[in-house]
């Protein structure tokens, strides 16, 4: 009797296979530029970057010509600033591309993949670009159903994606295997969301600032960007602004280091080291402070008592002057504990700009706080209104920092932008 072995196994037969980097042509790279060209310029280099990724997984797939199956591109890259991926169909396979990088401790996956129809795949492939080498390398795969197993442990961050460990993606080989030989993942219908109400002079309010060099998710919330993802109208308008609309000639945005400027240090009369690189000058007490000659204090700290602001008079603040496109301007910063008396509670700052004294207002300037998650405050003041001055006032944890950006332009001359050094509350001395 001869004896038969069985068949080698499936999967053996492809963890066989060798998995190496896919090296770019010169047209490949050309093309990935091109097609780039149609994002926002913030978002180009990103656009580039998926380009290669997309062209690179196809001529990998290419490569197996034994799967048997059709690769095509899916869906345009209009959407790219608000969902991080890139797709392609692979035979009835819809495929989620992700860019990282070969150092990255998590892959981010964006919350679109993952929340909202039309926008998740079946699986998700991690995709490392080598841009210096010309390569890319097809790191690995996680199925849809996997994913969302994973999701109830995930934290949403701030720039609409959640984190993942790269452990969680199956092999180069298991992907293949999947692609081959099985049915795509059933996936449930996703609940529906009521839509965020927008209007195109918000859209482009905020597209303007984006011009500006400003994040799209310090602008938008995430229920924004996922209405504008559930309006196909909402996302060809947004592709046309950006494309289309001739941008103002702008002076490259000023941002200064990311050390934060201990504001808590203010309440015991001094600065930290931060804060005097960039010439901050102590304000005195608030009693003291009513009695400035400078107006635009005296009626901003004035005004904000009248409409009931409590603003004790232990807090701390400290000023600075600085040049904006055409515009002399002060900023003032004033700082508090909510509960003084408490180690650990919230904290305010107050942020005022107007002219300089003794000048005038030039431009229009808008004042623009935000957290690490979102814009909390976008004041804008022009030198046509009776107000001298704009402000706003947050509150935060302890641990929580703010950025304030400011930004000036008017019809004579190109806009500029200064995001600040973040700002941080800590009383203790040694902070």
């Amino acid at each position: 009797m001869t004896d038969v072995s069985p068949p080698p196994d499936l999967k053996a037969d492809f963890t066989a296979l060798p998995i190496t980097a896919i090296s770019l042509s010169e047209t490949q790279i050309a093309e990935a530029i091109q097609q780039s060209e149609s994002l926002p310029e913030a978002w180009q280099w990103r656009g580039y970057l998926h380009g290669l990724a997309l062209t690179a997984l196809e001529s990998w797939l290419a490569e197996r010509s034994y799967l048997g199956v059709r690769v095509r591109p899916f869906l345009g890259t209009t959407y790219l600033p608000f969902c991080d991926a890139s797709y392609l169909l692979v035979g009835e396979w819809r495929v989620a591309v992700l860019v990282s990088g070969l150092a990255d401790a998590e892959v981010a996956i964006p919350r679109a993949a993952l929340e909202i129809a039309g926008f998740v795949p079946h699986c998700f492939v991690k995709v490392d670009v080598l841009e210096e080498l010309a390569q890319v390398e097809i790191q690995g795969g996680l199925r849809w159903d996997v994913a969302v197993q994973l999701l109830p442990s995930l934290i949403p961050q701030p720039d609409w994606t959640y984190r993942i460990s790269p452990q969680a993606f199956a092999s180069a080989n298991e992907l293949l295997l999947w692609l081959r030989c099985l049915e795509t993942v059933p996936q449930p219908e996703l609940q529906s969301h009521t839509s965020t109400a927008l209007t195109e002079s918000l859209l482009t309010e905020k597209l303007d600032q984006v011009r500006s060099g400003a994040e799209f998710w310090q602008l938008f919330t995430w229920q924004e960007a996922a209405s504008i993802l559930r309006n196909a109208d909402w996302l060809r308008w947004c592709s046309e602004y950006w494309q289309h609309k001739p941008a103002q000639d702008s002076i490259v945005p000023v941002t200064e280091p990311a050390q934060p400027i201990n504001v808590g240090a203010w309440l015991q009369h001094r600065l930290d080291d931060a804060a005097r690189q960039f010439s901050w000058i102590l304000m005195p007490p608030l009693a003291t402070a009513l009695r400035s000659t400078d107006p635009v204090i005296v009626a901003v700290i004035g005004e904000l008592q009248r409409q009931g602001m409590d603003i004790p008079t232990s807090a701390g603040g400290a000023y600075r002057d600085l040049t904006l496109g055409l515009s002399q301007l002060r900023l003032y910063s004033i700082v508090w504990p909510v509960e003084p008396n408490l180690p650990n509670t919230e904290w305010t700052l107050l942020v005022v700009v107007g002219a300089k004294p003794e000048t005038t207002l030039e431009q229009t300037v808008k004042l623009l706080v935000s957290d690490t998650e979102k814009v909390l405050a976008d004041p804008m003041l022009t030198p046509t209104e009776e107000d001298t001055c704009i402000y706003a006032q947050v509150v935060g944890e302890f641990e929580e920092q703010f950025w304030v950006t400011l930004s000036a332009a008017d019809s004579r001359s190109p806009a500029a932008t200064l995001r600040l050094s973040p700002f941080k509350f800590a009383s203790n001395k040694n902070s």
